[in-house]
């Protein structure tokens, strides 16, 4: 059944957001988007992560992240 509810609107982060949430440098933030590991978007020019893409690296990358933090 298809629901007539309009979906949510989709969240952005800027590259400082996701790096205070997981404790990482914006370096290593803007090194994942370039490695193809965190997907960004270029939203009138800006730089953004959806809030979906987030959750998706940030799932696959638990235990990598905890590396980089004890690497900083």
């Amino acid at each position: 059944m298809k629901s007539d509810r309009p979906k949510a609107p989709t969240k952005f982060y800027t590259i400082e957001q996701i790096a205070d949430c997981v404790e990482a440098s914006t370096r290593s933030v803007r090194r994942w988007i370039d490695e193809g590991l965190l997907i960004a978007h270029k939203i009138n020019g800006l730089v953004r992560i959806s809030e979906a893409d987030f959750q998706a690296f940030f799932g696959r990358s638990q235990g990598q992240l905890s590396d980089v933090r004890r690497r900083q």
